[in-house]
């Protein structure tokens, strides 16, 4: 993805976006692997004028996680049990100042030497698993604990977080269905 055009005017830094991925199958029970590269640099999505920035109700248009970032995520994806799906991931993102998703209405500056990711670099490593056991055709279980931890957490330096999440879910749907002839 490219957010570039230049004009008759000064030059802008690069506004380009990548998102890659590579995936193998192991096989039927044990699924497969898959490691996923994505790069949205720090002007993309983003313009001159804040107020035409490419967000609408506060989501980013361009990409959900934002930009000035990028991230390597490594999982897998299996089926150990009939009816059961299981997941496993390991994933380290870098995220600088110029955020769209956190400051959509900074004013854009043009020094050319700033670098990618700018600012002071917020470096996230997270890791989870998963499980979803679907008993029944309309019943769907599923949870997992997933980890973080924040160097230089909110892009203040020196600053660590780290949290323990887990999530617990039950899906129950009805559906009916009327024929008449």
């Amino acid at each position: 993805m490219i957010d570039d055009v230049q004009l008759d005017r000064e030059p802008i830094p690069g506004a380009t976006g990548v998102r890659a991925g590579a995936s193998y199958v192991l096989g039927p029970r044990a699924g497969g692997v898959r490691y996923d590269y994505v790069r949205i640099s720090t002007w993309t999505h983003r313009h001159q004028t804040p107020h035409i920035n490419y967000v609408a109700r506060g989501l980013p248009l361009g990409f959900m996680e934002g930009s000035d970032m990028d991230r390597h995520e490594a999982s897998w994806t299996g089926f150990p049990l009939r009816y059961v799906t299981a997941r496993a991931w390991l994933a380290y993102e870098r995220r600088g100042e110029l955020d769209i998703v956190r400051d959509p209405y900074r004013l854009r500056e043009f020094p050319h030497h700033w670098c990618f990711p700018w600012g002071v670099v917020e470096k996230v490593v997270e890791g989870g698993v998963a499980a979803r056991l679907q008993p029944w055709r309309n019943v769907l279980l599923e949870g997992g604990p997933q980890w973080r931890h924040r160097r230089d957490a909110g892009h203040v330096e020196g600053k660590s977080a780290a949290e323990l999440v887990g999530h617990v879910g039950l899906s129950i749907a009805a559906d009916s269905s009327v024929h008449r002839p």
